[in-house]
């Protein structure tokens, strides 16, 4: 399933004419695929053990270069979902301000493919060497729950890119089974 929907994002992103409409649309297909994938890989942690660092890699790593940045590297996958953010205290507008529409964007207006192609290599990469990214998930997980005692890197309510009246009620149904299992298994033991 999760390759399928990286084979369609790569053909959106391939295409000759990348326009604007084809932009949001392989972005909502990459919020649903990272979605997903998120949700797989919390479920492939679980049987994967995070390997200790081994002394001879501690010792042989060398200290960052200031203002050096390593641009090999592919950029990595967020391991959580951005919670919603409330305000701490209620903000009342000083006076009214009018309201601002934005000039409609037209959808077929040519779009750069560079974000989308990005977040489409780390899908491949995770694709390429799950092993890898569950080992990584397993040690994020533990970080993350000592660190701040939630217990889920996933948002509230539905995954990312599903709405009530989904596309494809065949894909909705194994993303949802898939956050619902991901979400069992990350739920506190009881007592």
């Amino acid at each position: 399933m999760l390759a399928m929907l990286v084979a369609l994002v790569r053909r959106l992103v391939q295409s000759t004419c990348f326009t604007r409409g084809m932009k949001h649309r392989a972005n909502h297909l990459l919020r649903l695929a990272e979605g997903f994938t998120r949700r797989l890989l919390v479920l492939r942690a679980q049987e994967v053990a995070p390997d200790p660092p081994s002394p001879q890699r501690a010792a042989s790593s060398k200290p960052p270069q200031p203002g050096r940045r390593d641009t090999a590297r592919n950029p990595a996958l967020s391991l959580f979902e951005a919670l919603p953010s409330f305000p701490r205290y209620p903000v009342e507008p000083i006076a009214p301000a009018p309201p601002r529409l934005p000039a409609p964007a037209d959808p077929n207006a040519e779009a750069d493919p560079a974000c989308a192609t990005r977040r489409l290599s780390v899908l491949e990469d995770i694709l390429r060497r799950p092993a890898h990214h569950a080992r990584r998930m397993a040690v994020w997980l533990k970080r993350f729950s000592a660190r701040t005692g939630r217990y889920t890197p996933f948002c509230l309510g539905r995954p990312p890119g599903i709405t009530r009246r989904p596309d494809d009620p065949e894909l909705a149904g194994k993303i949802r089974d898939a956050d619902f299992f991901a979400r069992r298994v990350l739920m506190p033991a009881p007592g």
